[in-house]
């Protein structure tokens, strides 16, 4: 938008991402199939939608801008993070179990996070970062390494 321009925010480009995986498949037994994955990702550039962001102090860079922009606050969509998630995946499958004239198969599914953290600081617009404000709230971090569950 003109306002993330003006504030300095540059326009969006792709992330960046380092994904490593590596997994154990077993089948123990005629019928059974279990699998086992880690995973562990990392993105560079992360896309996130910033805070609200509204004027400081009177006169300020940020004041002033915001002021231009015909706007109280603003709120835009940055590349501005690196995050790292890691985690466990589990698949078993069994087949083959006679229910009436057909057959039945069983899934089980699950998935365990180790880690969803943010990386470093965000990459704060120099006007926002002089004002002592960050795109980066305390809400908008939580939902970004809180907003799944462990498992």
């Amino acid at each position: 938008s003109k306002q993330a321009f003006l504030l300095g925010v540059p326009k969006l480009t792709p992330e960046k991402s380092t994904n490593f995986t590596v997994g154990l498949g077993l089948n123990p037994v005629k019928n059974l199939n279990i699998t086992l994955d880690y995973y562990s990702i990392r993105i560079k550039d992360r896309i996130f939608y910033s805070s609200a962001i509204s004027s400081g102090t009177p006169g300020s860079t940020l004041d002033q801008i915001l002021q231009a922009a015909g706007v109280v606050q603003a709120q835009f969509f940055l590349n501005g993070l690196e995050t790292e998630t890691s985690g466990l995946d589990f698949v078993l499958n069994y087949k083959g179990i006679s229910l009436g004239k057909g057959k039945l198969a069983v899934n089980v599914a699950g998935n365990y996070v180790l880690t969803n953290k943010i990386i470093g600081a965000p990459n704060d617009p120099p006007a926002i970062k002089a004002e002592g404000k960050t795109t980066l709230s305390s809400q908008i971090r939580s939902l970004l390494t809180e907003g799944r569950p462990l498992y």
